[in-house]
C-alpha cells in the first residue's frame, strides 16, 4: 500500500520537473533547399536560375529550447562571394535579413544578424538594433518589409517578396524594447552554396532578464520563428513543425515511475 501510494506522488514530482524545464526542438528543413529558382514568387526561391540561388537559400532551421535557453540554427546562402554577413549588390543594396519569433502565429521578439537602423534606402530610419540581442516588438511599426526596406525598387523591373517583414528597428518611439542584452552570436561560413550552405549562424539566449521571452518558448504549441534570408525577402522560412520532444524531465518521469514499479514487483 505504502509503494502504490508514493506511485502518484513520485508522478506528479516528475510531472513538475518536466514543466519547470520545458525542453523540445523544431527542425524546419526547405523541400527545395537544392532546386526550384526562378524569377517569380511561385518558387521557393526568387532567383535567375540555379547560378543566382545562392545568393538567398534558405536551407533549414532548427529552434531549441531547453529551460530558460532558446537557441537558434540558421543554415544559409547570403552572397555569391560572400565570406561575411556584409551587405552586398543585386542590383539593390541587400541586408541579411533578422530573425523573428511569434507568440501565437503574432510577431514578437526579433533578433538582428547584423547591426542595423530600419530601412537601408529610404524607408523609416530609428535607433541603431544591435546583432545579437534580443527585443521585444511592442507594435506594427518595429517592423520593416522587403518594399520598405528596398524603397521599392519595381520600376526596375526586380522581382521580389515585397510585403515580406526583413527587418526589425527602433523608431525611437518604444516600438521596439530590449529585453537582453547578452546575446550569444555565432557564425560558421565556407560553404559551396549548392550542397552546403555557405553559413551557419547561431543565436542563443539566457538571462533572467529574458524572462517573458522564456516562459513564452516554453508554449512549445504556440512558440515559432520567421526568417528571410535577404532583405528581399527572396527566401522565407517559418516554423510549421511538430516540436520533437526531447524534455529530460519527461525521461526523469519514465525512470522514476520504473523505479518505483520495479519496487511493487518485488514487494
Amino acid at each position: 500500500m505504502k509503494n502504490a501510494a508514493a506511485l502518484p506522488v513520485v508522478l506528479l514530482l516528475a510531472i513538475g520537473v518536466a514543466q519547470a524545464t520545458p525542453a523540445y526542438s523544431i527542425t524546419v528543413n526547405d523541400p527545395f533547399a537544392n532546386g526550384d529558382s526562378c524569377n517569380d514568387p511561385a518558387c521557393d526561391v526568387i532567383a535567375n536560375g540555379d547560378a543566382e540561388r545562392p545568393l538567398f537559400d534558405i536551407q533549414k532551421a532548427i529552434l531549441t529550447v531547453s529551460g530558460s535557453t532558446v537557441s537558434m540554427d540558421l543554415y544559409f546562402d547570403f552572397g555569391t562571394n560572400n565570406t561575411n554577413l556584409n551587405q552586398f549588390n543585386d542590383h539593390v543594396n541587400l541586408n541579411v535579413g533578422d530573425v523573428f519569433f511569434t507568440v501565437g502565429g503574432n510577431l514578437a521578439y526579433v533578433a538582428p544578424l547584423v547591426s542595423h537602423t530600419g530601412s537601408s534606402n529610404g524607408g523609416p530610419q530609428g535607433n541603431t538594433i544591435v546583432a545579437g540581442n534580443l527585443y521585444s516588438i511592442n507594435n506594427a511599426s518595429g517592423v520593416v518589409t522587403a518594399q520598405q526596406t528596398l524603397n521599392d525598387p519595381a520600376n526596375d523591373g526586380l522581382t521580389y517578396r515585397r510585403g515580406s517583414v526583413v527587418w526589425g528597428f527602433d523608431n525611437g518611439a518604444g516600438s521596439l524594447t530590449s529585453i537582453l542584452n547578452n546575446g550569444v552570436e555565432t557564425l560558421v561560413g565556407g560553404g559551396d552554396g549548392f550542397i552546403n550552405p555557405k553559413f551557419h549562424v547561431t543565436l542563443s539566449f539566457n538571462d533572467t532578464n529574458a524572462a517573458a521571452f522564456a516562459a513564452a518558448a516554453a508554449n512549445q504549441s504556440s512558440f515559432g520563428f520567421y526568417f528571410a534570408a535577404a532583405t528581399c525577402g527572396n527566401d522565407l522560412i517559418a516554423s510549421s513543425a511538430t516540436p520533437e520532444p526531447m524534455s529530460l524531465g519527461l525521461v526523469g518521469m519514465g525512470l522514476l515511475s520504473a523505479l518505483v514499479w520495479g519496487r511493487r514487483k518485488r514487494a
